[in-house]
């Protein structure tokens, strides 16, 4: 069964999408799995990809307070 996109009711495919997540002067380009709107773009990310995200972000908060 198909979803739909809450801002745009768009059909909502899932795909691997890159994300940048950065911290100060640093930033690291991952893939995760998302769900993304068709007609807007919009995107969805399932708690596995948002773990992903969180965790990249800590490591990088982790190593730069190593270097101040």
């Amino acid at each position: 069964m198909a979803r739909y996109c809450p801002i745009c009711d768009g059909v909502m495919a899932v795909k691997t999408v890159e994300v940048e997540v950065s911290q100060g002067p640093h930033s690291k380009v991952i893939q995760v799995p998302a769900e993304v709107c068709q007609k807007c773009g919009e995107r969805i990310y399932p708690a596995e990809s948002e773990q992903k995200i969180k965790k990249l972000e800590e490591e990088m908060v982790s190593a730069e307070q190593e270097f101040d």
